[in-house]
């Protein structure tokens, strides 16, 4: 699958199932990266809305994103 190839390449970590995170919000985590990375800041900050909408919360770090809980 290509987004698990580019998800390894930029370091994220896309196993989510023992944080209990619905695949729907890593994979909007993981749109946003792309957006974040291709400069499309509005459309990042649509999915950072949507995620948090959903009852999620995302830290940008040296690792890549991290998805908690809100």
């Amino acid at each position: 699958d290509k987004l698990i190839e580019l998800t390894d390449v930029l370091g994220i970590d896309t196993t989510v199932e023992e944080d209990g995170i619905p695949q729907e919000v890593m994979d909007m985590v993981n749109q946003r990266a792309e957006a974040k990375k291709a400069k499309n800041f509005a459309l990042a900050d649509e999915l950072r809305n949507k995620v948090l909408e959903m009852g999620y919360t995302i830290k940008d770090t040296a690792n890549g994103p991290q998805v908690e809980k809100a």
